[in-house]
Formats: C-alpha cells, structure tokens, sequence
C-alpha cells in the first residue's frame, strides 16, 4: 500500500473516536501509559537505551531521527514497542509523543505501509510528514475530543491545559478549533454521540460548595439538596443525602409517607394517604417592583433526595411535604458523633480495686 499525498485527517478522527469507545475513556486528562499498558505494547525510555548502551540520550536521538520518541513493530512476535525520551521537561509534551506513537499504531502505519522500519530509517521526508500529520491529528483528538469539550463549555486555552493536560500551544490550537466547531457544524455523528454518552457524568458532574453535594445533572443552576447557586463543575468533598427511590418517570416505587408498596402506574396519588409521588418543582411567588406577584412553576422533575428544583431554585414537592428533612439539619445527624451505647460504659472505675490493693 503506497503512503497517500496528504494526510487523511478523517480517518485519523474516527480512529481516535473508537479508540476511545474501545478502552472505554470518560474521563479528562487521558492518561498514555495506563493505554499502553492495557494494550499490552512494550515501553521503554530513551535513558533506558543510552544506559544499556553506554551512550548518551542524545545519541539516541540522533540514531533514532527523533527528540521525542518512536515506535516499531515486531513481525516476529506481532508486538509493538514504544520509547520516548523522558529528560524532556515537559510532561504534557511526553503525554502528546506517547499518544502520537499510539496514534501510528492504531492507524496501521506499521502494517499498512512497507517503508515504515525502524527508526523511520525507510522514510522520505514527506512520506515521514504525511504519517507525523496523521499520528498528531489522532493524539490531539484522543487527548482532547472537541465535542467533549464544546459540551462542557471549555473553549478557553487556559482551562483547556488544565482539563486536558495539553501544552500552552496546543490548548491554543484545540480552542480555535473549538470555536470554529461551535460556530460551523451543525450535525453530530454517530461515533460522536456515543462518545458523549459514554463522557456523560464526567461533562455534567458538579459540586455543592455549600452542603458538599455531589450530583449529575445537566444544566443545573442551583443544588438540588441545598438549593445554593453555589455549585462548580467537578467532584470534591462528598455529602450522601438520604433518598427515596425513583421510577424512570421520577414516582416513587412506595410511599415516602406510609410506605404502601401497591402504587398504581396511572396515578401519581398514594391510594392509602393521598401523598404526592412525584418530586417535582413546587413553583414560588415572584416579586416585581411594581408590587406586582407572579406564581411560576417550572415543573421539572426532581431527584429522590430534591429539596429544590435544580432549574429556578423553588422547593420541592417532597420537601414542601416533609418528606425529606431540611439539608442542614441531616448534615448535623450525619456528622454527628455516635453516642456510646450503655452497656458499653463501666459502672466502676476498672483501676478502683488495684488502687486499694496498692494502699
């Protein structure tokens, strides 16, 4: 198979969206060496080599046509083999090479293509280009997959090296292309959205930074248990709060009230009580200036444990009900230091009797 004129930046895309899918990512920084490691490919750096050797690191560099790493693939034993030069100071740039070798590998440079030997040793200049292209675009879709990153709403470099681990340079790049995304595209391919699916909690994860609540909802403006707007993307300190369990339709499977078991899936009233089933957003009173009132209910669904909708802040259905208790008030209980039981408190000092014997 002849190495094609210009790289083929779609197949490089939709090479790095299974990859993903293959070794099941969903998460953000994308770690290189645990994939190596999954892959069962050898890794080996450039100070292992000029030890063993007895050469100098840049030695190695210049036998092997390459500052940052390379791979090769052994026809004997059909195993690959990824080094990289390690005394590099920048280990976003270490990251990049090592997914950069992964990114030759998956795309079948190795078998594809005759002249790829070791050390690029078979390579022209441009036939060297064109691969390098290719093996970039796939490690910077891997590291950093724009529609993950257009989701969550991270278009800015700054937050981009942060999330994704890239260099100051690359961050740069995968925003421009971030924006130009947002801006053009309209559609969604299938590969896309299953990657999304599979980037589904990491994108929507939040954290209450005024009860400690961790939760999974996308869009939410305020925290479902506290009510605060005080919520920030990611996983902190975790509070679990009590919750009733819930249908897919967001009713409970019994009775918050009188724990019934026997719930009809046509109506959303308890036969035995008469409580509300469904958590939902209660609505509340909004005041204008003009001393006008406005009651507004935005109706949404809530969570098993919701004392407040996540979209407009208003209490709940089960909290208005007090079917859950006040937040604070199960933070105390749950913080709480048990009491010791009774029967585990002494009636006497233990030491009383040696303490009379001594005398």
């Amino acid at each position: 198979m002849i190495i094609p004129d210009i790289p083929r930046y779609n197949l490089a895309s939709k090479k790095a969206l299974a990859f993903l899918l293959k070794y099941k990512i969903s998460a953000l920084p994308v770690s290189p060496i645990e994939i190596i490691k999954r892959f069962g490919c050898s890794i080996r750096t450039y100070s292992f080599h000029a030890n063993k050797l007895e050469c100098s690191v840049q030695d190695i560099c210049e036998a092997c046509g390459s500052i940052d790493g390379y791979s090769v693939y052994d026809e004997l034993t059909g195993k690959y083999k990824i080094t990289y030069n390690d005394q590099i100071s920048s280990s976003d740039r270490i990251r990049f090479t090592l997914m950069h070798e992964l990114g030759h590998i998956f795309l079948h440079h190795f078998i594809d293509f005759e002249q790829t030997k070791l050390c690029r040793g078979g390579l022209n200049n441009e036939d060297l280009e064109v691969l390098d292209k290719e093996a970039n675009h796939f490690a910077s879709k891997v590291l950093a997959p724009e529609m993950v990153l257009l989701r969550a709403g991270w278009k800015q470099p700054e937050t981009i090296h942060e999330k994704c681990a890239l260099s100051t340079e690359a961050s740069k790049y995968k925003a421009a292309k971030i924006i130009e995304m947002a801006t053009k595209r309209d559609f969604i391919t299938n590969l896309e959205r299953q990657v999304l699916y599979q980037f589904y909690d990491f994108i929507y994860q939040k954290s209450c930074k005024n009860c400690n609540h961790y939760f999974i909802i996308p869009g939410a403006k305020y925290c479902p248990v506290c009510g605060s707007k005080q919520i920030n993307w990611g996983r902190r300190s975790r509070m679990i709060y009590d919750k009733w369990d819930l249908d897919q339709n967001g009713k409970a499977k019994k009775c918050p009230h009188c724990e019934n078991e026997e719930i009809d899936s046509n109506f959303n009233i308890c036969k035995i009580c008469g409580t509300n089933l469904v958590n939902k957003c209660a609505g509340k009173t909004v005041y204008y200036e003009n001393g006008y009132e406005e009651f507004q209910c935005c109706e949404t669904i809530a969570d098993g444990n919701a004392r407040y909708c996540v979209n407009c802040g208003a209490e709940t259905t089960y909290f208005q009900q007090k079917l859950l208790k006040p937040w604070d008030m199960e933070m105390q209980e749950k913080r709480a230091v048990p009491p010791i039981p009774p029967a585990l408190i002494p009636l006497t000092n233990p030491f009383s009797n040696a303490l009379k014997k001594s005398k």
